[in-house]
C-alpha cells in the first residue's frame, strides 16, 4: 500500500484521533480482527489485553497485526447472554403480574443461561469456568424442578420435570447459536479475499485493470449486499427463535390464500 492510500485510510480509522479517550480508543481495537499493525500504538494496546487477567493469555496478542478472532466469537456469547437475559427477565415479570407461581422456574433459566455462557466460553474459548457456576447450576437445577410445573397440574403435566433435561442442552445451544454472527462475517470476508486473490493476475495491463476493476466492483457489491441480508435474516431467526423461546412465545398463523373466496 503507497504512503498517499495509507495517508488516506488513516483519516478513516477514528483511534488515530487524540481526542478519542484511550480506554474507549483500547475497546475498539479489541473488538477488531486483527491487533494494531503500528508498534507504538501495539505496545500500548497490549499492556491493556494483558490488564484483563479474567481472560486466558492466548487473548493477549503476540505480534503487531496478530488475529483477533476469539474476540469476536467472545463478543457474540456477549450479545447472546444479554439477549437471552431480557427474554428471561422479561417473561418473570409478566407471569409476576398474572401472579404465576412458575415466575420461579423463569428465574433458573435466567440463571442457567448465565451458566451456559460460561460453560460456552470454556469449551470453545478455552476461558475458565468461575467456582460460583456449578453453584449456580444446583441452584438453576431445583428451581427447575419445584416450579416447572403448578402443584395442580402436577398429575397431568409430571412428564414436563423428566424433559427438563432436554431443555437444559437446548439452553445451551441457543448461548452457542448466537456463534453464527461470527461465520456471517468471516464467510463474507472470505469471499472478498478469494475474489481479490483471482482476480489480481488481471493488473498486468490497461484492459485487465478495467476488466478486473469492473468485475470486483460486481462481485465486491453483491458480497456487501448478500452480507447486508445476512446480518437481517440471522437478526430475524435469532429474535423468532432463541429469544422467542426464553420469552416464552409461540409463532402461529393462517395459511396464505389471497385468492381465496371468503365467506361472510
Amino acid at each position: 500500500m503507497g504512503n498517499a492510500q495509507i495517508k488516506k485510510t488513516y483519516y478513516l480509522d477514528i483511534t488515530n484521533y487524540g481526542w478519542l479517550p484511550e480506554p474507549l480508543k483500547n475497546a475498539m481495537l479489541w473488538i477488531r480482527t486483527s491487533a494494531p499493525t503500528d508498534p507504538a500504538k501495539f505496545e500500548a494496546y497490549k499492556a491493556f489485553a494483558q490488564s484483563i487477567t479474567i481472560l486466558p493469555e492466548s487473548f493477549v496478542p503476540k505480534a503487531a497485526g496478530a488475529s483477533q478472532m476469539q474476540h469476536i466469537q467472545l463478543f457474540c456469547f456477549c450479545i447472546a447472554v444479554v439477549h437471552l437475559s431480557i427474554a428471561h427477565i422479561w417473561n418473570v415479570c409478566v407471569r409476576i403480574k398474572r401472579k404465576d407461581s412458575t415466575f420461579m422456574a423463569q428465574v433458573g433459566w435466567l440463571i442457567g443461561c448465565w451458566v451456559m455462557f460460561f460453560l460456552a466460553c470454556q469449551m470453545v474459548l478455552g476461558i475458565d469456568m468461575p467456582k460460583f457456576v456449578i453453584p449456580m447450576f444446583i441452584v438453576e437445577a431445583v428451581l427447575l424442578v419445584l416450579f416447572t410445573v403448578p402443584p395442580k397440574r402436577l398429575k397431568q403435566d409430571f412428564i414436563s420435570i423428566p424433559m427438563l433435561v432436554l431443555d437444559v442442552v437446548n439452553s445451551f445451544t441457543d448461548v452457542i447459536s448466537y456463534i453464527r454472527l461470527f461465520a456471517v462475517g468471516m464467510s463474507g470476508a472470505a469471499i472478498a479475499e478469494a475474489f481479490n486473490d483471482m482476480l489480481s493476475p488481471l493488473f498486468g495491463s490497461a484492459v485487465g485493470i478495467a476488466g478486473a476493476a469492473f468485475l470486483l466492483l460486481f462481485v465486491h457489491g453483491l458480497n456487501i449486499a448478500l452480507a447486508v441480508m445476512g446480518v437481517a435474516v440471522h437478526a430475524v431467526r435469532l429474535n423468532t427463535l432463541e429469544f422467542s423461546n426464553g420469552l416464552g412465545q409461540e409463532w402461529s398463523g393462517f395459511a396464505f390464500a389471497p385468492f381465496a373466496k371468503q365467506k361472510n
